[in-house]
């Protein structure tokens, strides 16, 4: 048992749960938890998980915080599936980013001392420290914590009689290492603090001009008439690149082509489905207690066959539950029998069911199924919405079809066009005034009209129900047999032997099983969306340390089953190949030859609207021309139709108003425009908000300051990675 449990236990002072970074520190020197974390071929819990620029992380670091993140997340949300995968790569971001501004925290001279530390455990304790020290309302007895804090020995008087001194004063000394981690622990946390204060503030200097400018620019608009030749309206069979072009373009751009090195594998998938024999397996199960069920000639009977069946066949039991909570898929089965009495078989789409109906009650928790009509209210309008409110309602009493009134008249868009039904809910589930209406009314009321946070609400109870049901069930389902994932594993191996000692292709070797060999396209090793099977770290990192023609082990993977891989090609870290910008490069100059095609008839198409003197003057003379309008249009380089444009939006702000002005050479086409209005905040607006601004626009700049800042730092720091020495799944 722990330090700090035996504390908890003896202590009238609640201790709860440790902060991830605390908790890890405090399984350091636990070997039980250690020994459970490690797998297979893990020989040493002090083996770096990571080495950062010449710093280790230890396994047993990073395997602490995982175990207790897991396990705060399931106390959090017990009924849901934890993924331990996504966390297992939260706690590595976290662990790297924490010793990477360690280290560069050292490197910047920043330094944190003694006494800040102990004025913040004394003065300022973190708030995983403060709830330990609080009650059940949340009041943090500082007396005793401090008493705790500074002299670690009143904790003998609080332990067991039943311990020997020594044995007391073996956690006390626990307890003082503990302190000594929480302090190490606030170090860290105050030296990366300091850091990060000093990056953003690097990054938040934000000039009044600057700021004047952006603010203006957010808060403007302007109606736009535009004519546009497009470059889609040019055929590709009219422009033509020659490899020159593309070379000459390539060798220009060649700096901003970097690539960082890259892999590529070939892999065939095993389905990890239940095999014919495992199929027909579950179908002698069925067989078999329908036949048990069909020699049982008396109810007793077969309530015994089903007994001996369910034990049998691993079946499951629920205890009283509401009707209304059980899965739709069996509730219609199981409520229609009568108390012990047995059914099946029942084919649903995860197997086949037999029930029994254990028992069934009338409940203490209830169940309403109610309709409403929601007349929703604010501030601004509550006389109105109540006196609406008032006359639907008093339609409803006189007897007007209630479903017909919430269609009509309801401003719940998720129940009107359901006659205003909300389905069954317990207690609790919704709000307070509405739940309150619900459930003290009875079945068949018509109440109204009640104010809550939404409007007002005329609310019909249409039914209630506390009945429970207690139930059995028996599913057989085919499922994969030890034996099946043995053949499997074996074909797997199989196959990978024969690669990698016979230089056969996996296309070759797929094509007698009847399988086909799959070869995605390349990825870097730190590209999650181009990560080969989507999900799998461990298998990116096993092609990078692979070389070309070998092949990596066999392994399963959710949704892909097994896999056997092998690396099929690799690219240097250095400039992007000609041949793979080839395409990219080709679609670029036919847009910009598309673009001079243009150029003529966009000079014809403005001397003409310039002539006429405005597009729509223009337009009238010539009803061919295509006159587009944009009203709200703002100066960020976005054109509705055309994607990103900033010639024409930074035009639309800089010419004088009704004003033809062209042609303007965009990305996709040519423009031809005329401002006809533009709205734009006044003086008196920006003098009042600019200062405010200008700490929104700080604020900002400090986090992607940061955020640019990390990243630029991630990418020259040498990591080295050694989780696939630990897991096959991260």
């Amino acid at each position: 048992m722990g330090t700090i449990e035996r504390i908890r236990q003896a202590s009238p002072y609640v201790f709860a749960f440790f902060g991830v970074m605390l908790v890890a520190f405090f399984t350091i020197g636990d070997q039980t938890v250690m020994s459970g974390l490690m797998g297979s071929g893990q020989t040493s819990a002090d083996k770096p998980i990571a080495i950062v620029d010449g710093e280790e992380i230890a396994y047993r670091d990073f395997a602490g915080m995982l175990q207790q993140q897991i396990e705060n997340q399931r106390r959090q949300n017990p009924d849901q599936e934890v993924n331990e995968i996504q966390i297992k790569r939260q706690v590595w971001q976290g662990i790297l980013d924490q010793k990477i501004l360690e280290i560069q925290a050292e490197k910047a001279g920043i330094t944190v001392t003694d006494a800040e530390i102990r004025d913040q455990l004394l003065n300022n304790p973190p708030d995983f420290l403060v709830k330990q020290f609080s009650d059940s309302t949340g009041r943090f007895d500082r007396k005793a914590y401090l008493e705790i804090i500074t002299n670690p020995e009143v904790i003998m008087a609080r332990l067991p009689e039943s311990m020997s001194f020594e044995e007391k004063e073996a956690q006390v000394n626990k307890f003082r290492a503990d302190i000594l981690n929480i302090q190490d622990y606030l170090l860290k946390q105050k030296l990366s603090n300091n850091l990060s204060s000093i990056v953003s503030t690097t990054g938040s200097v934000i000039s009044p001009a600057f700021a004047k400018e952006k603010y203006v620019a957010e808060n403007s608009t302007a109606s736009v008439n535009f004519v546009a030749l497009p470059i889609r309206n040019v055929s590709d069979k009219d422009i033509n690149v020659t490899d020159e072009e593309i070379k000459e373009y390539y060798d220009a751009h060649k700096a901003f082509y970097k690539q960082k090195p890259q892999r590529q594998i070939s892999y065939v998938s095993f389905r990890m489905v239940p095999s014919q024999k495992d199929s027909l397996k579950a179908q002698k199960s069925i067989q078999e207690i329908m036949t048990a069920f069909s020699k049982a000639q008396t109810s007793e009977a077969k309530d015994d066959a089903f007994d001996l069946m369910w034990s049998k066949h691993n079946g499951d039991t629920y205890d009283y539950t509401l009707v209304n909570d059980i899965d739709p898929r069996k509730s219609n089965f199981i409520l229609s029998l009568a108390n012990r009495q047995v059914a099946g078989p029942f084919t649903l789409t995860d197997g086949t069911y037999f029930f029994r109906l254990d028992d069934r009650r009338d409940g203490e928790n209830e169940v309403v199924k109610a309709s409403h009509i929601l007349i929703r209210a604010n501030e601004n309008n509550l006389d109105s919405a109540k006196a609406e409110a008032d006359k639907i309602y008093k339609a409803a009493k006189s007897g007007k079809d209630f479903a017909e009134l919430a269609t009509l008249h309801s401003e719940d868009p998720g129940s009107k066009t359901k006659g205003g039904d909300l389905g069954y809910f317990s207690k609790g589930k919704m709000v307070p005034e509405f739940d309150k209406a619900c459930f003290g009314n009875n079945v068949g009321d018509i109440v109204g009209p009640i104010k809550t946070q939404f409007g007002y609400h005329i609310i019909k109870i249409d039914d209630k129900k506390s009945d429970e049901v207690k139930y059995s069930e028996i599913r057989i389902a085919p499922h994969m047999s030890t034996s099946t994932r043995n053949l499997l594993m074996r074909d797997a191996q199989i196959m990978a032997k024969q690669a990698a000692e016979e230089g056969l292709s996996l296309d070759t070797l797929a094509a007698r099983k009847g399988l086909r060999a799959s070869t995605p396209g390349f990825f870097e090793k730190e590209s999650p969306k181009e990560r080969p099977l989507s999900s799998s770290q461990y298998l990116t990192d096993k092609a990078f340390e692979t070389e070309v023609g070998g092949i990596i082990e066999p392994m399963e993977l959710d949704y892909y089953g097994l896999i056997v891989a092998q690396v099929v090609g690799e690219k240097p870290e250095g400039i992007i190949s000609l041949e793979d910008k080839k395409e990219e490069i080709k679609g670029k100059l036919i847009g910009r030859k598309k673009l001079d095609v243009l150029q003529s008839k966009a000079d014809e198409l403005y001397a003409k609207i310039k002539s006429a003197g405005s597009i729509t003057a223009a337009k009238e003379l010539d009803p061919t021309i295509d006159v587009k309008t944009i009203d709200n249009l703002k100066n960020d380089g976005k054109v509705s139709g055309f994607g990103t444009e900033p010639a024409f939006t930074t035009n639309a702000f800089a010419q004088s108003l009704n004003k033809v002005v062209g042609p303007i050479r965009g990305e996709k086409a040519y423009f031809i425009l005329e401002v006809t209005n533009r709205n734009m905040p006044a003086k008196e607006d920006i003098e009042a908000n600019l200062a405010t601004y200008i700490e929104t626009l700080k604020q900002q700049s400090s986090g992607i300051t940061f955020y640019q800042w990390m990243n630029a730092i991630k990418e020259q720091s040498n990591i080295e990675d050694f989780r696939k020495d630990f897991y096959k799944e991260y």
